[in-house]
């Protein structure tokens, strides 16, 4: 949505519009992918079968939209496959949410609610241009809550690195004092010799 909205200020055309049609409607069904396999990841769970639908999808979903964008039926295949990428994503939410409902950090509220926000706004946004649902004057919501998302999740980044930087200082310093406890210990046995 954003990007497809980001590219009608561009003076020049990057490639034909079908070839961009495609790589956006692939970059939805990738993004997905990715939540799923991220949210597994985050909750410490894997689920095969969950997961080789996200394979599956990744790979059948931009095949079939590619030949049905080559064939004029763009709107039709996003009207048909958009609810059910929304469906796919509706796990992965759960996972990020019990994740940070079991953790109780607030980086970690603050990650799941960002995607919590950016699934509601690709549905708003699904409301607005392919559902008609809403009229079409309304404003997309993506744009403005994507940063606000990849703000959150950045945060939580950035806040394990901090905490990982953390333990490795801990570790090495308790190394240090085992391997200058170790050295003592030799140095006084080979004095003893």
């Amino acid at each position: 949505g954003a990007l497809r909205n980001y590219s009608y200020f561009l003076f020049a055309a990057i490639g034909p519009a079908l070839v961009g049609d495609w790589l956006i409607y692939c970059s939805h069904v990738w993004s997905v992918a990715l939540l799923g396999a991220f949210a597994q990841s985050f909750a410490g769970v894997r689920w095969p079968r969950f997961s080789r639908l996200l394979a599956a999808m990744a790979i059948v979903l931009p095949l079939v939209a590619g030949w049905a964008i080559l064939e004029g039926h763009s709107l039709t295949v996003r009207s048909w496959t958009y609810p059910l990428l929304i469906a796919v994503s509706l796990p992965s939410l759960w996972l990020c949410l019990r994740r940070a409902r079991a953790q109780r950090g607030w980086t970690l509220v603050a990650q799941a609610a960002g995607m919590v926000a950016v699934v509601g706004s690709g549905v708003h946004d699904y409301a607005i241009q392919t559902a008609g649902w809403l009229p079409m004057t309304s404003s997309f919501w993506m744009p403005y809550l994507m940063p606000v998302a990849m703000g959150a999740v950045s945060l939580g980044l950035v806040h394990r690195m901090v905490a990982a930087l953390g333990q490795v200082e801990a570790l090495n310093a308790e190394l240090e004092a085992r391997v200058a406890s170790r050295t003592k210990a030799l140095e006084s046995a080979n004095a003893a010799k």
